[in-house]
């Protein structure tokens, strides 16, 4: 009896060291993830440990691993194609995660189109200078497997004609980084679909070129420079949103570097996000940067590429207080400027972003362009988009209605 009794005493006993173990290992990974951020940071041991607690959650931590493990028997497997949540990831041919662009009717490119020139037409009207800035895809620039069909580079050709066609003022960047030779990896990331900082900077540079030819703008190209500027690297701290939905293990290329690029001459902005009553003012870092996404590495809980800008908003007004201009610039735009716009603000005296997407997660009501137009009276009205989808697609075009 008093074997037993001892028998099940172990049994307990180990059951409950398994247990802590298991409950441990996230905030133990966490930790050695992060100890250098940590320890430097001058906190009460106390202070960090509710620091590690507040950025871990033990079951997303196992079910994120659970996906780790998975994308590791993809590799093993040589699986390259995944279905989730009814989109379609692959692995590209170099190794990154794609998926792939359906073909766009002629019908609906010409519609996209003819909304876009009745946006210039307008902003014309209203005294603004007009752009269109297209900012080509990681579809553009991968090679996809034999039997994949991609309609990437079908759909921007005809895009881009019936621009042409109709005599809107257009920056196309995918050509531009033909022209300088860019590739996938000067371009884009492994694991997202967005751009990288590198290039965001590199496009904001090409903007700022492109309205000083055709539209006279005077900005002060020392602020497009990367030389004045510094570059922090942050390694293998990145997992785009491809990546969350298929595991970090999917690419034999890891996960991605990130980079933050900050100007090492005096910035004063303020920033305003009038949807949400929040007002900053400050320099360059703590005004159109958002630190508290690289302050800690964790793949799946963070937005790491939503340090720029702070991600997406209905409507962000930036004024610079150091500028060299009065130019107002108006941007309309979707999730592929958060790594431009910032760079943008440096070189006018006020920058407003607006976002007329139909998606909830942005709140408040779409912005009616018209009448704001009306009201700011901008300089330079500029349209920064990746997409050709049809007209119905997240109201995209819809930008007088």
């Amino acid at each position: 009896m008093k074997k037993r009794g001892k028998m099940a005493a172990v049994i307990i006993l180990t059951l409950l060291i398994i247990a802590g173990i298991i409950i441990s290992i996230p905030f133990l990974s966490f930790f050695f993830d992060n100890r250098k951020q940590l320890v430097e940071s001058d906190l009460e041991i106390t202070e960090i440990i509710q620091e590690i607690r507040y950025n871990i959650g033990f079951r997303d931590y196992y079910k994120n691993k659970k996906k780790d493990i998975i994308s590791f028997y993809y590799r093993a497997t040589d699986k390259t194609d995944v279905i989730i949540d009814d989109s379609q990831i692959l692995l590209s041919n170099e190794g990154y995660l794609v998926s792939p662009a359906k073909k766009v009717s002629q019908k609906d490119i010409e519609i996209n189109c003819s909304k876009i020139k009745a946006f210039q037409d307008f902003s014309n009207q209203c005294g603004a200078k007009f752009l269109y800035v297209y900012a080509p895809g990681k579809a553009q620039f991968t090679a996809y497997p034999k039997d994949i069909e991609n309609y990437a580079s079908y759909n921007y050709e005809l895009f881009i004609d019936n621009l042409r066609k109709l005599n809107i003022e257009t920056l196309d960047l995918a050509n531009e980084m033909e022209k300088e030779n860019k590739g996938l990896n000067d371009i884009c990331f492994i694991t997202d679909g967005h751009w990288k900082p590198e290039a965001g900077f590199w496009a904001n540079g090409k903007i700022c070129q492109c309205l000083r030819e055709k539209c006279g703008f005077n900005y002060n190209s020392s602020y497009t420079d990367i030389k004045n500027y510094e570059i922090k690297h942050y390694d293998n701290w990145f997992l785009g949103s491809m990546g969350k939905s298929v595991g970090k293990n999917f690419s034999p290329l890891g996960v991605d570097d990130f980079s933050l690029i900050t100007p090492k001459f005096d910035t004063d902005i303020t920033e305003t996000r009038p949807f949400e009553n929040e007002t900053k003012r400050g320099d360059f870092l703590n005004t159109v940067i958002d630190n508290s996404k690289l302050k800690y590495k964790n793949l799946y809980l963070y937005n790491t590429y939503a340090s720029y800008s702070g991600g997406d908003y209905r409507l962000q007004i930036t004024t610079n207080n150091n500028a060299e201009n009065d130019d107002i610039i108006l941007i309309v735009r979707t999730s592929f400027a958060c790594v431009v716009t910032p760079f943008l603000t440096l070189n006018c005296k006020e920058l407003h972003t607006v976002d007329i997407r139909n998606f909830e997660y942005l709140g408040a009501e779409r912005i009616d362009l018209s009448s704001y137009i009306k009201a700011i009276q901008p300089d330079y009205v500029i349209v920064l988009y990746n997409s050709v989808a049809p007209q119905d697609t997240a109201g995209l075009f819809d930008f007088l209605n």
